[in-house]
């Protein structure tokens, strides 16, 4: 059940998503779609997108020469600001150090 939403989550995470399309997706209710989630995670749709989000980004740190704000954009950030601001509350430090350690 709930791996048709963590499907479709894992494929759109560099993209707008709403619960909407979530559920027309995994064929449920909205509802429905945050219990199951919720029950299958432990977590809720939007904080484990997130999640996922950063996970894509320290990837693409590590990896790429992207800019911290073409990274952030590439998956799913839709303001640099709130990237790093979501970055630093994850891994306690900012994309530009977390780059530079790493580099070192």
């Amino acid at each position: 059940m709930a791996q048709r939403i963590l499907s479709y989550l894992t494929a759109h995470y560099g993209e707008k998503i709403t619960l909407a399309q979530i559920a027309a997706y995994a064929s449920y209710t909205e509802s429905e779609c945050c219990r199951i989630f919720k029950r299958f995670t432990g977590e809720s749709i939007f904080a484990y997108l997130r999640e996922l989000r950063l996970e894509q980004s320290v990837r693409l740190l590590d990896s790429t020469d992207q800019s911290i704000s073409e990274i952030g954009e590439n998956c799913g950030f839709r303001s640099p600001s709130y990237y790093i601001e979501a970055f630093r509350q994850q891994f306690h430090c900012t994309p530009f150090q977390y780059r530079k350690k790493k580099r070192t």
